[in-house]
């Protein structure tokens, strides 16, 4: 969504001037010189992606990097021309797990793309992660992290755990014992784990009153009637399993907008912090009253 869209008429990006206006910041933090401005404005209009006419990568380093080089035949003069280059893969990063194992060929084109090996070293670590992923005591370390970097940023701060795929069962799930250690808890994410059933869940996750988002993707307990049980015992839970639930607002709106995450978790989001908010991606959200999460760019 953009906020151009619910502007008034006149705040809306319809000419070159309106571009340079409401994107000055950006385009002065990327470095783009003005010279170049109308051209970039043109190409981002009619979506002329032109990098790979013009460049081309290629390995190095015996295949262990990969370098941007020129592939045009006619030399290229500093500061005559800018180009655009589409996405190798837009994804959100809840989502990322999922399409990797599951979109054909594309794990192999990233793997490619990021120099990154395949091969048995790899397998070998990776079964090693699985071996460690299923113990208590690894999922304690990673507990121990989020505590480090609470105190350091202050006691009271909010706390946002990335638990998944890390073999966490019911029991171990009560062994952990969230709530007291972490007060302030805001998101857990427990996607893919071994959770089976919903009342040894529900009896941890409403300890955690001040959640806003939960996601218990790829758990067996999710085909046992857990949902409105988590809908109706967390108070303030905006996000479900990557949808919005009735309760979101600005929070939710400022996780989907990068505002707040696991590198910035917060309780509260303020709505001025949206106000420079350009686009804003809310598809596959189960958004069912759109003016009750958007009230903010009326």
């Amino acid at each position: 969504m953009s906020p151009a869209a619910d502007a008034a008429p006149d705040d809306r990006i319809r000419t070159y001037d309106d571009f340079v206006r409401v994107h000055a910041y950006l385009l002065a933090a990327a470095g783009i010189p003005p010279s170049l401005h109308e051209r970039l404005y043109r190409k981002l209009a009619d979506e002329v992606f032109d990098g790979g006419e013009v460049f081309a990568v290629e390995p190095c380093e015996e295949g262990r990097q990969r370098r941007l080089v020129l592939a045009a035949d006619a030399p290229l003069r500093r500061e005559s021309d800018v180009f655009l280059v589409d996405h190798a893969w837009s994804f959100r990063l809840s989502d990322a797990l999922k399409q990797l194992r599951e979109v054909p060929g594309l794990a192999e084109r990233m793997a490619a793309l990021m120099c990154v090996d395949r091969g048995v070293e790899h397998e070998e670590s990776d079964e090693q992660d699985q071996e460690k992923n299923g113990s208590l005591e690894h999922v304690l370390q990673v507990l121990e992290k989020e505590r480090a970097r609470i105190q350091e940023t202050g006691g009271d701060s909010a706390a946002w755990l990335e638990l998944e795929e890390l073999g966490i069962d019911d029991d171990m799930l009560a062994a952990l014992d969230l709530s007291a250690k972490f007060p302030n808890l805001v998101a857990l994410n427990l996607w893919g784990n071994k959770l089976h059933d919903p009342d040894k869940t529900m009896q941890e996750l409403r300890k955690c009153r001040r959640l806003k988002a939960l996601w218990l993707n790829e758990n067996p307990v999710l085909g046992k009637s857990i949902d409105k049980a988590v809908l109706d015992g967390l108070p303030e839970l905006e996000i479900y399993n990557s949808h919005f639930t009735k309760k979101a607002g600005v929070w939710a709106l400022g996780f989907c907008a990068d505002i707040v995450g696991a590198d910035n978790p917060c309780s509260s989001v303020e709505s001025t912090l949206l106000e420079s908010i350009v686009t804003i991606d809310l598809s596959d959200r189960c958004i069912r009253n759109l003016p009750k999460v958007s009230y903010i760019f009326d």
